[in-house]
């Protein structure tokens, strides 16, 4: 768990106007935490966890996992890529294919 000083540090890099995905490491070694123990906590590997923190890959559950870790949101780490709504309308029934 980070410490008085570690949230200061923490809280001025996130508050930082143009975030790189180095900050987000940085800020959650800070909060003692790292890309590894994200993986196991989220059940996915720590290269899929660097993919999502520097916005490669997207994982609604790996990036809210984060944002929880550092205190903050989704939005503030990537902008508007988690913010959607659902979609809407009817969706087509899947097609089933015979056995030929």
């Amino acid at each position: 768990m980070a410490n008085n000083h570690s949230t200061k540090i923490i809280r001025a890099i996130l508050e930082a106007p143009n975030l790189a995905h180095q900050d987000i490491l940085y800020a959650l070694q800070l909060a003692g935490s790292s890309v590894s123990r994200v993986a196991v906590s989220c059940g996915c590997s720590p290269e899929f966890v660097y993919m999502v923190i520097k916005g490669d890959k997207r994982s609604f559950d790996v990036a809210t996992y984060i944002a929880d870790k550092l205190n903050t949101t989704t939005t503030r780490l990537w902008g508007d890529a988690y913010n959607y709504t659902p979609r809407t309308g009817k969706q087509q029934p899947l097609k089933t294919v015979a056995n030929a």
